[in-house]
């Protein structure tokens, strides 16, 4: 049986493989998308596309469970709710809120473009999917940034 020291590090390290994979599989989507055509490499764009946001929401639900489980580990250390860490905190949460709105859009945007026909898929697809893409990375960098200023102090 894990002690808590262990249990600890394996949510600690749960917690960052799953930012990991959120973080780099936005970017490579973004650099891929920027990268495709009109035709069939816009259409292998869509499909890496899908296959990220399977991966991004295993991940979002093991970085929200972790989270959950480092506040736990660290509950009765952490600061009052009047302190800087407390509002760094609250403006997290904020934008992990919205980011899970924001991307449930972009996941349903994705897949109605899988479920249009070859008329639909125009050839402004890969830009609209590199930026949107690009945009999920600034805004996991901005709550990853969040993100150490709370665990370093």
């Amino acid at each position: 049986m894990l002690d808590a020291h262990a249990l600890s590090f394996v949510i600690r390290w749960v917690h960052v493989v799953a930012m990991t994979l959120m973080l780099g599989g936005a970017g490579l989507t973004a650099l891929f998308a920027a990268r495709v055509g009109w035709g069939e490499q816009e259409r292998a764009g869509l499909k890496f596309a899908l296959e990220y946001e399977k991966w991004f929401w295993l991940a979002l639900g093991l970085q929200v469970i972790s989270g959950v489980g480092n506040l736990g580990a660290f509950g009765a250390n952490l600061p009052t709710s009047d302190t800087e860490w407390s509002r760094s905190f609250l403006w997290k949460s904020g934008i992990v809120l919205i980011f899970v709105l924001v991307s449930m859009v972009r996941t349903m945007f994705i897949v109605l473009l899988d479920n249009a026909d070859g008329v639909a898929l125009r050839a402004g697809l890969a830009r609209v999917l590199s930026v949107t893409y690009a945009s999920t990375v600034l805004i996991l960098l901005g709550a990853l940034w969040l993100a150490v200023a709370l665990a370093h102090g």
